[in-house]
């Protein structure tokens, strides 16, 4: 049986402190842009999978895949958004990726079997919901900054 903790309902100042920094955090130009749909004709939210990729079995919740899908419904490209909450800075970046890293080659390498898409056409993404950063990972554990697109 799962453990439950007894919470203490929250008070007024707590709510009101909370929504307004979800608001801020929506508000944020980065945070906007990775939520379009940017041309996705599919969008797949909380997406459970259990896959056997390489003789091994993968299995997870990815938190956003955007997948493009070509005129006769082949799928072109796919982008996946693990949302996180950590405070980081460009400063903390590698080691932040580098704690990260097995998660986003799981997705990439779910994403492969579920889709037959080669590995170079799955975008991997963060997005730092705190910062209102977003970072694309690559395969080598690398990573780039996404600029915010001007308005």
């Amino acid at each position: 049986a799962a453990a439950r903790e007894k919470m203490e309902p929250a008070d007024d100042d707590w709510l009101a402190e909370q929504l307004g920094e979800f608001r801020a955090m929506l508000a944020s130009d980065a945070i906007q842009q990775q939520l379009r749909r940017n041309g996705a004709t599919e969008l797949w939210r909380e997406q459970d999978f259990v896959v056997v990729h390489e003789q091994r079995t993968l299995s997870g919740t990815m938190d956003r895949v955007a997948i493009h899908r070509n005129a006769e419904g082949n799928v072109q490209s796919a982008v996946v958004i693990d949302f996180k909450t950590d405070g980081v800075n460009e400063t903390t970046m590698d080691e932040t990726i580098a704690r990260y890293a097995p998660q986003m080659r799981t997705y990439r390498a779910a994403l492969t079997s579920m889709l037959s898409l080669p590995p170079d056409r799955i975008a991997v993404r963060l997005l730092f919901v705190g910062q209102g950063m977003a970072v694309q990972v690559q395969s080598d554990e690398t990573w780039t900054l996404i600029e915010t697109e001007s308005a």
